[in-house]
């Protein structure tokens, strides 16, 4: 995983799989970004392939706690499979989604 920015918006590119071995680390990063307040994060799945039901967990638990804090969590572009994975277990529509990073991130920064 790498994480580029800092202050209050960050993105996390995660790699080619979102299972339980990416989890806790991402938990330990969604930590300390929440206990920053009014963190905007966004989490790149566009190189994702695949997602195991801790990762769909995962989104939603992120996104409920950087919302707690203040801030926001966006999905950057997922895969269709991925997107399909998200409809299929229902959360597709509790999670924001982007197709756009802003303008200081670029594809090769992430």
């Amino acid at each position: 995983m790498r994480i580029v920015g800092e202050g209050d918006l960050i993105v996390l590119q995660v790699g080619t799989t979102l299972s339980v071995q990416q989890v806790p680390e991402i938990c330990r990063v969604i930590n300390r970004l929440a206990d920053q307040g009014g963190v905007q994060a966004i989490i790149d799945l566009s190189d994702v392939s695949s997602i195991d039901p801790l990762g769909v967990l995962g989104l939603l638990g992120w996104r409920q706690q950087l919302v707690a804090s203040g801030g926001e969590l966006a999905i950057y572009r997922p895969q269709p499979a991925v997107a399909r994975a998200l409809d299929l277990f229902y959360v597709s529509r509790q999670l924001n989604f982007t197709d756009t990073l802003p303008d200081q991130f670029t594809l090769r920064d992430v």
